[in-house]
């Protein structure tokens, strides 16, 4: 049973491969990122082979932003020296995407002469490779899964409908990162806790609202990484609530304990305001997102 959340014809297709036993030499999975493009080559993998020695995998380095030819130049010599001793040999290359151009000659000549019973999975995050090696490859497409199939998956592995709500709203269809936010619990009750607080502070009075604020800076200086994106998903959470109780759609809401509160910060906040409010916080998300992965 393969542990893949959606992308239930890509799973089919790839289970009657391996079934029937006509393997292809090369496959491309192309989705954006947290999608689940590794979780469905994991699972290809693990029914293709049994040895570790035989699969060999790439990816960026830390230090890099590319994949480079040396790296495809030692893969292609690993893969040689597998095929030696019989059975599949696997290369699986995260964010292909990367690949410099004289990486992707070099993997083109693996593609056009495939050794033995060698496979090459690449998942890339865009449809940018160059169309010799896309030619040569078994590509699969990989959309957006639906909140309610994720909403499923975590009932069904951790039989808590409160967590699958809040993972489900918070992974933006995307599985990869609800499986993140299930392996976190401690983050999902700083999310809970942290949604209590903004709760009180959109209900306060503007004398209160200034405290809370530089109570929320004082921290925000110090805090850690995981706390802020904590306190961001929170602040999304709520907005997102107030903005499905304006709807009158109360059975979607996250923070069903404080319906009755987020009523009435939903009265005082037009769809408008809501809508410009979530857009701002997708900001400023994506900025702090941006100043992480540089380093600043």
């Amino acid at each position: 049973m393969w542990d893949v959340i959606g992308h239930n014809k890509q799973v089919k297709i790839l289970q009657k491969t391996v079934q029937s036993g006509k393997i292809g030499h090369a496959y491309l999975i192309i989705g954006p990122e947290g999608i689940g493009k590794m979780s469905l080559a994991q699972n290809f993998i693990n029914d293709l082979i049994d040895d570790p020695s035989h699969l060999i995998n790439l990816d960026r380095l830390e230090d890099k932003k590319v994949i480079s030819i040396t790296q495809i130049r030692e893969a292609r010599i690993s893969l040689s020296r597998t095929s030696i001793s019989g059975g599949h040999n696997i290369c699986l290359i995260n964010n292909a995407q990367a690949m410099t151009d004289q990486a992707a000659n070099a993997l083109l000549k693996t593609l056009e002469e495939p050794a033995g019973k060698t496979i090459v999975i690449l998942l890339a995050t865009a449809d940018s490779l160059p169309k010799t090696i896309q030619s040569r490859c078994q590509t699969m497409h990989l959309l957006p899964v639906p909140r309610n199939t994720i909403y499923d998956y975590v009932v069904k592995k951790t039989d808590d409908r409160s967590l699958a709500k809040i993972v489900s709203s918070l992974s933006k269809n995307r599985p990869a990162i609800a499986r993140q936010l299930i392996s976190r619990p401690k983050q999902i009750e700083k999310i809970k806790e942290q949604s209590d607080e903004i709760i009180k502070y959109l209900e306060a009075g503007p004398a209160s609202r200034i405290k809370q604020a530089e109570k929320f800076l004082k921290k925000a200086t110090k805090a850690k990484p995981d706390a802020i994106n904590a306190n961001l998903a929170a602040w999304e959470l709520v907005l997102r609530d107030a903005m499905l109780l304006k709807n009158k759609k109360n059975e979607l809401i996250i923070n069903s304990q404080a319906e009755s509160d987020l009523n009435k910060i939903a009265e005082n906040i037009d769809n408008i305001k809501l809508k410009n409010l979530l857009e701002k916080l997708k900001e400023i998300k994506e900025l702090y997102k941006q100043n992480i992965n540089s380093g600043e």
